[in-house]
């Protein structure tokens, strides 16, 4: 719904149970995203998500079935190898053979799959795949921190694919 947008300025939106829960799901004002507690898991190479990982996306799931606002499903990627070397824009792992880029849109996809299954209103969900555009570290031990999903309310400016954080690589 297009009268469904987060005003910045006074995002006291939600019940205190979904603000702020038990289970790992907290919804940010200050980030304007729902912040998760753990990373969402695929199996390697591949836009499958693992069991572990249908707990955290299904308290999401109630969280915006209850408060139906929209939403920007982001997925991240990693450039950078274990062993510290720069990545090309393809993927290293068996499995979907494709670039980072439609990796992380589809992993962003199918997180919108998930949530629409349980619920959730497809209009309310814009899944955006970064590739490796807003990586957290290069860091070699601690890459991982780039292959994640974020969640981001939008609000009555952000154009649909736009107004990701700043993210930018140390």
């Amino acid at each position: 719904p297009d009268d469904q947008f987060v005003d910045p300025d006074s995002m006291c939106f939600m019940c205190s149970a979904c603000a702020r829960s038990d289970n790992g799901v907290i919804a940010s004002v200050a980030t304007k995203q729902i912040e998760l507690n753990d990373t969402v898991r695929f199996k390697p190479g591949t836009s499958v998500i693992r069991d572990v990982s249908h707990g955290i996306l299904q308290q999401v799931a109630r969280m915006l079935t209850e408060h139906p606002l929209r939403v920007r499903i982001e997925g991240h990627g990693n450039y950078i190898y274990p062993d510290g070397t720069l990545a090309k824009d393809t993927t290293r792992n068996k499995g979907e053979q494709c670039t980072l880029f439609e990796l992380t849109q589809r992993r962003a996809d199918r997180v919108a799959e998930f949530l629409q299954e349980s619920n959730v209103a497809s209009e309310c969900l814009v899944p955006v795949g970064r590739g490796g555009s807003q990586m957290l570290t290069r860091d070699p031990n601690e890459v991982s921190k780039n292959m994640r999903v974020e969640i981001h309310f939008l609000t009555e400016g952000d154009e649909e694919g736009e107004g990701a954080g700043d993210g930018a690589a140390a």
